[in-house]
């Protein structure tokens, strides 16, 4: 079987932390949403994290949520297309704590610069970056 992309994965996150998670992700680091309004009027379970033109976060608000504790979940990588300056500069102006900044970390594609961050629901998440 050849996979040709990730489709989406799903995140959980308390029913209460959808302003939070939308404040980092879309406002702070200009992640889109989508079918947010619809989730909001309680026409859908969960709504999108658009990572690319082919992938999504489904981010599923739960009143059961439990934080990763770094057992069955470790972080997620995504590559981005700015500068880790300017993603360090994102980080540092929203919730989120920067974790570990690196010059070269080796993924998928090779090694790039990482910044890693924790977001407010305990996810750990690695943006790589070309410069």
């Amino acid at each position: 079987m050849n996979v040709n992309w990730v489709d989406h994965l799903n995140l959980r996150i308390p029913e209460d932390g959808v302003d939070e998670f939308v404040a980092l992700y879309r406002d702070a680091l200009g992640f889109d949403t989508e079918h947010l309004d619809e989730y909001r009027a309680g026409e859908t379970g969960f709504f999108y994290l658009r990572l690319t033109d082919e992938s999504v976060f489904h981010v599923s608000p739960t009143d059961s949520f439990t934080p990763p504790d770094g057992d069955a979940f470790n972080h997620v990588a995504l590559f981005v297309d700015e500068p880790r300056s300017t993603v360090r500069e994102r980080l540092q102006e929203s919730d989120a704590e920067i974790v570990e900044d690196v010059d070269s970390r080796l993924g998928a594609t090779g090694r790039y610069p990482s910044v890693y961050f924790e977001d407010p629901f305990g996810y750990l998440v690695e943006l790589k970056s070309s410069e």
